[in-house]
């Protein structure tokens, strides 16, 4: 099962062991083993995921072991993670740190 976020959406979301794909407008926190940020989709704010793909325009925080930057994306975030991977094309502005062991990586503080 997957769960699609399309259209204006405020608040936080916690899902476990699913994949979320986000698409419009998205702000707040959003936590789940993978998330998807699909082409046309602007977000703001915290994301906490396994595996994070980025594909449209992301501002704030990425928390995340694998992150991809996929051509045309628009990062503007702090991420943190041992490994990303930028596609040619993608655009980062921002700054990618360690991801360390004890990084609090849940949205709850």
């Amino acid at each position: 099962m997957h769960l699609k976020l399309n259209g204006q959406v405020n608040g936080d979301l916690l899902i476990q062991e699913e994949t979320v794909f986000l698409g419009g407008n998205v702000t707040g926190d959003i936590e789940a083993a993978k998330i998807v940020v699909q082409e046309k989709c602007e977000f703001d704010g915290r994301l906490v995921a396994d595996a994070l793909v980025i594909m449209g325009h992301v501002k704030g925080e990425c928390v995340s072991k694998e992150i991809y930057l996929k051509d045309k994306s628009v990062t503007e975030a702090t991420l943190h993670s041992n490994d990303v991977k930028i596609e040619i094309g993608a655009q980062l502005g921002g700054s990618i740190k360690n991801l360390e062991n004890g990084l609090d990586k849940s949205i709850k503080k």
